[in-house]
């Protein structure tokens, strides 16, 4: 496909809204170009469906909060996705999001002309948050009814972190105690998850 080619979306194909966008976005100049000098004679021409300022920054918007999502299926893509791969994504979609809803957040600015946009992107990157963090904790697998008895998660999923040589205890450590300056429920839980992965 030719890069000057406009990408249509489809509802079968992951991140076809991104790069949809992505192409739109890198073609605006020509889009605009286009529109302004098309004339219709029925109203019903490109002109017609010119995107404004306003448009544009809305497309950027979205753009933004569906990036880590692009990121994190390129990631995890391919025939060998693993334990080990599923934390460091998880993890930093979390991070992302996060940082996207606060974007949003701050943007809603009074007489901002998108203020609604904004306000509605934020209330769905939180609730992108709360589904990435539902994975994260295992919460559609009910694994607390299953093991009542073992931490936030199966053992395997820390171990897989752990016998990875990149990354071991370190990471547990760097992400989830260290960042934070180390809380006693990150502690508590931090040698929950040291002695499930020695039962183990």
């Amino acid at each position: 496909m030719s890069a000057l080619e406009l990408i249509q979306d489809n509802s079968t194909r992951w991140n076809s809204w991104f790069r949809s966008i992505e192409r739109a976005i890198g073609l605006r100049d020509r889009l605009d170009l286009f529109c302004g000098r098309y004339q219709s004679t029925t109203g019903h021409g490109p002109d017609a469906y010119r995107l404004s300022a306003q448009d544009w920054d809305e497309l950027h918007g979205i753009h933004t909060a569906l990036r880590d999502f692009n990121a994190a299926t390129l990631l995890t893509q391919g025939a060998r996705p693993s334990l080990m791969d599923w934390f460091p994504t998880l993890d930093c979609l979390l991070r992302e999001i996060s940082e996207t809803k606060d974007h949003f957040a701050g943007r809603q600015d009074e007489g901002d002309p998108l203020c609604e946009t904004w306000a509605a992107l934020e209330t769905r990157a939180s609730i992108a948050w709360d589904k990435c963090h539902e994975y994260y904790c295992n919460r559609q697998m009910n694994w607390r009814q299953r093991y009542p008895d073992d931490g936030d998660l199966p053992p395997a999923y820390y171990a897989a972190q752990v016998l990875h040589p990149g990354r071991k205890w370190a990471w547990f450590r760097q992400e989830w105690v260290d960042a934070e300056g180390g809380t006693d429920e990150q502690r508590r839980w931090f040698q929950d998850a040291q002695r499930s992965v020695e039962d183990l």
